[in-house]
């Protein structure tokens, strides 16, 4: 819960900022923060593409 711009405890600006994470890297892999949060409620979560090895 944020209150007045602050978290009210770490656990919960820990929470925060992974769903942040998650959404801009959907963004930046071209999934709108809405599909990756709809995906991520229905189990079906959206994982970054992993890099080929060489």
């Amino acid at each position: 819960m944020k209150v007045s711009g602050c978290h009210q405890s770490e656990e919960g600006a820990a929470a925060w900022l992974a769903v942040r994470s998650y959404i801009d890297s959907a963004r930046k892999h071209g999934i709108s923060a809405f599909e990756a949060l709809c995906r991520a409620f229905t189990g079906q979560l959206w994982m970054p593409p992993v890099p080929a090895t060489a």
